[in-house]
């Protein structure tokens, strides 16, 4: 019976295509999710309770300005790539507009937060003199929008699941060398908040390089053209959707450190930060073994 189920797999191509992407991704998952937790972990030993809490907090009010200004162009890129596959020009179009939506979007969102940064800093971190940093995080925007946007559906629709598994660990890597190494070398909150700025425009960076060159060798062509492509007229409803359901679920979840912030001082959400990234790091385990929780999203 074994023998026989080997035989069937090994004639089916896109069987064996699908396990061999399944486990790079399930590999790239756990050593991501590994990274991410030592990364925090060992963050929040050296900057301490109140500095990690300060760091948390501004994290956290980026993260719900980009939840506001994020369309989900990974989504909408992903139907309009597949459905327009074999049409180099008109995804090429779709590519186009999306990804200048998302670096709009991006500096329209850097504005906002350059701007919010004082009520930030006296209503949230309690302390004025730390507005400069929340100004200067607001520079990552634009670079996570392009990250996680087309550029990551394209490398997924064209089957270059080996390069998002091996960026995600790389990406972890640079987190905990930036971040952490910074804290650790005495940079303190500074040193912390550099170390994110430049992980993240790396990895916009990277997966912006890894977008023009997978696309140029699977169309034949740069995904670069400003003409209106003929599914445009369809973009704005299902933008909007896309917007609006994510949008509140990830508020859900995100409000809360801001909403405890206001409540308390940075040395409480220093602490709560930590217990639940130990809480987050259980169920992103959980969502990556088979059958358990929702499909694993770490490995973009």
């Amino acid at each position: 019976m074994l023998k026989s189920y080997i035989r069937t797999i090994q004639k089916d191509k896109n069987l064996i295509s699908l396990l061999r992407d399944s486990g790079m991704l399930y590999v790239a998952g756990i050593f991501s999710i590994g990274l991410t937790f030592l990364q925090q972990m060992t963050t929040a030993r050296w900057l301490g309770a109140e500095a990690f809490g300060q760091f948390a907090t501004i994290v956290s009010s980026g993260t719900i300005i980009f939840l506001l200004i994020d369309f989900r162009t990974r989504e909408v890129s992903t139907r309009y790539f597949a459905e327009y596959e074999d049409d180099p020009d008109e995804l090429a179009s779709i590519a186009t507009v999306l990804l200048s939506l998302d670096i709009v979007v991006g500096i329209i969102g850097i504005f906002l937060l350059y701007f919010s940064a004082d009520l930030i800093s006296v209503y949230l971190l309690h302390d004025p003199s730390l507005s400069a940093y929340v100004r200067v995080f607001s520079i990552i925007l634009p670079f996570r929008l392009v990250a996680a946007g087309v550029t990551t559906a394209s490398l997924r629709l064209f089957n270059y699941f080996g390069i998002l598994s091996i960026k995600s660990v790389i990406y972890g890597l640079l987190r905990i060398s930036l971040i952490s190494g910074l804290v650790f070398l005495g940079y303190g909150l500074k040193g912390a908040i550099i170390g994110l700025i430049i992980s993240e425009c790396i990895h916009g960076i990277l997966m912006l390089s890894l977008f023009f060159i997978v696309s140029y060798q699977h169309l034949g062509i740069l995904p670069i053209r400003f003409v209106k492509p003929q599914a445009f007229a369809s973009f704005p409803k299902m933008l909007m959707n896309l917007w609006l359901g994510e949008t509140l679920q990830g508020l859900q979840a995100e409000m809360i450190f801001p909403i405890l912030a206001f409540m308390t001082n940075p040395e409480v959400i220093g602490i709560i930060k930590v217990a639940h990234s130990i809480a987050e790091l259980i169920q992103r385990l959980r969502g990556i073994i088979p059958g358990r929780g929702r499909k694993n999203r770490i490995a973009q």
